[in-house]
């Protein structure tokens, strides 16, 4: 952890980063001043200069210090780096140079890091200032890569849905009630897909910006485009898993249901139901860094459950407790969002209800279209938040568990040695 000799931060070298610690990778001060004496001036704790005249010192003796009234050298400012390795994000410092970024740990202690992200454990409360220093520190990428995913996904479901629409209208009303359902459905699922999708292409741009990168769109994808099926794949199986944990409640309550034991029926509902939820919860927080360990560390669907169960270990709760508490907030922001627009499509939906006929197959399509526009742009809004508070999760259980902070600050290291001025 880097440390400061001075907390008032006084002798800052004006981009961003102290005059002791410039290519540091974020670990302590180790230039000619680090901790010491300014030019010109003694070290800390030292006799003052020359308190002994020269003639009354023994013969040969050297002073330790020049006296006071000796001219003194000019203190050499510090090199600024080259203009194109600075960044925009203001007192932050350079957006590709490790050492640079300011923080202050929970424990008061002024600290410089790579990036935005502190490679170090992290406490519940500082996880949500840096998800929001994340999505800052590079939101073209991000944010476009939200949108151009949940984009891509709603036009699929669209092309599904579109169709049952128009077929079901030729239909009987209950008919069209089941298309309009089956439009729904697939429309939903689509987003649902796409969201676990966009959590792991998200995390490898987070991963990178620990590091003080900035991934464009071209680098991102490069990152990601050979992880997308396995990513689908993780998604299939986790949903095949949980559909295995439902089949046997759903057996028999049907099988009561059929035979009218409704006594029984009503027992196995009220213990049925909380079991079901509570492993499924149980199971989605043991999977959390699946999608993560298949971006960033490419292993397989099977192979990131158990990597993923590995890592909530011990941590369970807190890792349960850190996710609920950030879909608590997102679902607040996405409800007051969606709210007026909801007005607006149930509106458009009930005036063709009203109107029947075409009238009303052409009012449910736009409906269903202005639905999935407002899905889009408010889940590119929200769901980077999402995504950046699991790859924080994630990076937070290595580093308390594997000491990959080590290995990310001999990579700034390395960053700041290729990225280095010439001498």
């Amino acid at each position: 952890m880097s440390r400061w000799d001075d907390p008032t931060g006084e002798f800052d070298d004006g981009w961003g980063g102290s005059s002791s610690s410039h290519g540091t990778g974020g670990g302590a001060g180790t230039g000619t001043n680090a901790g010491g004496p300014r030019p010109g001036e003694a070290p800390s704790g030292a006799a003052p200069s020359s308190p002994v005249p020269p003639s009354a010192l023994p013969p040969g003796a050297v002073p330790p210090y020049p006296p006071a009234d000796t001219p003194q050298p000019a203190p050499v400012p510090p090199t600024a780096p080259p203009a194109d390795r600075l960044g925009s994000s203001g007192a932050q410092g350079a957006a590709n140079v490790p050492g640079v970024y300011h923080r202050v740990a929970p424990d008061g202690t002024p600290e410089l890091w790579p990036g935005p992200i502190p490679l170090r454990p992290m406490s519940f409360g500082e996880m949500f200032e840096i998800a929001f220093g994340v999505l800052r520190f590079n939101p073209r990428t991000i944010f476009g890569l939200s949108f151009l995913t949940l984009g891509a996904f709603a036009l699929v479901g669209l092309a599904i849905a579109v169709p049952l629409i128009i077929l079901a209208s030729t239909a009987q009303p209950d008919v069209l009630g089941a298309g309009d359902n089956g439009a729904s459905n697939s429309f939903n699922a689509g987003s649902s897909l796409a969201g676990s999708i966009l959590g792991g292409i998200i995390v490898a741009v987070v991963a990178d910006t620990a590091l003080g990168r900035r991934l464009s769109f071209g680098e991102a994808w490069a990152r990601v485009k050979g992880r997308i099926l396995p990513l689908i794949g993780f998604i299939v199986l986790e949903g095949l898993l949980f559909l295995a944990l439902v089949v046997p409640f759903a057996a028999l309550w049907i099988a009561l249901a059929v035979t009218e034991n409704w006594w029984a029926f009503g027992v196995s509902l009220a213990v049925g139901i909380p079991v079901l939820i509570v492993l499924y919860t149980w199971l989605g927080v043991m999977f959390t860094f699946a999608p993560s360990a298949i971006v960033l560390e490419h292993t397989g669907p099977v192979a990131a459950f158990r990597r993923s169960r590995t890592l909530i270990r011990g941590a369970w709760w807190r890792t349960f407790g850190i996710i609920a508490l950030t879909g608590i907030l997102t679902s607040v922001v996405v409800a007051t969002l969606m709210l007026p627009l909801g007005l607006g499509i149930g509106l458009l939906s009930a005036g063709g209800a009203v109107a029947g006929g075409g009238t009303m197959t052409a009012t449910t399509i736009l409906a269903l279209v202005l639905l999935a526009a407002a899905t889009v742009l408010t889940g590119s809004l929200v769901q980077p938040f999402s995504s950046a508070m699991v790859a924080l999760l994630y990076l937070d259980r290595r580093f308390r568990t594997e000491a990959l902070a080590v290995d990310l600050l001999a990579e700034a290291e390395r960053d700041a040695g290729r990225l280095a001025p010439p001498r």
